[in-house]
């Protein structure tokens, strides 16, 4: 297990992140909160980072790190609200967020583990410098292909305490629950009401009835792929959602899919 954990890649013996900068410092009013946001980088490369800092009064000793399935900015959690505001989820939890461009447009899978370790690293200098020293405890999390880079992060490196990677793909999600779900929407849309009339209280509980054949193997189809029963809402857009982002990689996977289904 030494000897494992050994091989583990660290950024402070990393000697092409030797040399981080800050190049802004300033307190700021995001959409609901405020913070101290510090940005910068490291000479001679392309990774940007932002860290987004709580008051001292409020701060917990922590951080939090969200690794996005595709990355283009440093700054893309700045336009998020409500539910979806990653900053405010952050400081009003006693955390500062970290958040970085992962190394630039051209970064490879193991490029990525290396520059979100290299920044996750530095953010604890950083805040020892601002509320003292101590070592914030780090958890990093994402969804999809961020999941998959969380998890590179955690595999490869000692830098954070927690992760939380969700919604990971696999050979069944792409593209059969992508594909079986528009079948769905299609072959159902004028009885999504009354799928959802029939699991809302009072209802007669059998998703099934007025179905037709067509209509009922389309639902039993998705139902089994794990869609929730309950999720059917009569107000449910009939959007492609990530589909379309998907169709070049089934295309690449799999040349003549289109052509056998």
């Amino acid at each position: 297990m030494t000897q494992e954990r050994s091989t583990l890649y660290d950024p402070k013996q990393d000697p092409v992140f030797q040399k981080p900068y800050i190049d802004m410092d300033e307190w700021r009013t995001g959409k609901s909160v405020r913070f101290r946001y510090i940005h910068g980088g490291f000479e001679g490369t392309e990774l940007r980072f932002s860290f987004y800092f709580p008051d001292k009064d409020s701060y917990k000793g922590r951080f939090y790190h969200f690794m996005a399935p595709v990355q283009g900015s440093e700054d893309a959690a700045q336009i998020l609200e409500g539910e979806q505001d990653r900053i405010a989820f952050a400081i009003i939890h006693g955390a500062y967020y970290v958040e970085s461009n992962m190394g630039g447009p051209t970064a490879s899978g193991e490029t990525i583990y290396r520059t979100s370790a290299a920044a996750a690293e530095y953010s604890r200098e950083v805040a020892a410098r601002l509320y003292g020293p101590h070592r914030p405890y780090g958890y990093i999390y994402g969804g999809s292909g961020g999941g998959y880079k969380t998890i590179s992060c955690v595999e490869n490196t000692k830098v954070w305490d927690g992760a939380l990677p969700f919604v990971i793909g696999s050979p069944m999600s792409i593209p059969s629950n992508f594909t079986v779900g528009q079948h769905a929407y299609r072959i159902l849309r004028k009885k999504i009401e009354m799928i959802a009339d029939a699991v809302e209280p009072g209802g007669s509980g059998d998703i099934y009835a007025g179905l037709n054949e067509e209509e009922r193997a389309a639902l039993e189809e998705f139902t089994r792929m794990g869609f929730p029963i309950r999720a059917w809402v009569p107000e449910q857009s009939n959007d492609l959602g990530a589909l379309p982002l998907f169709i070049p990689v089934m295309e690449q996977m799999d040349p003549t899919y289109f052509e056998d289904f």
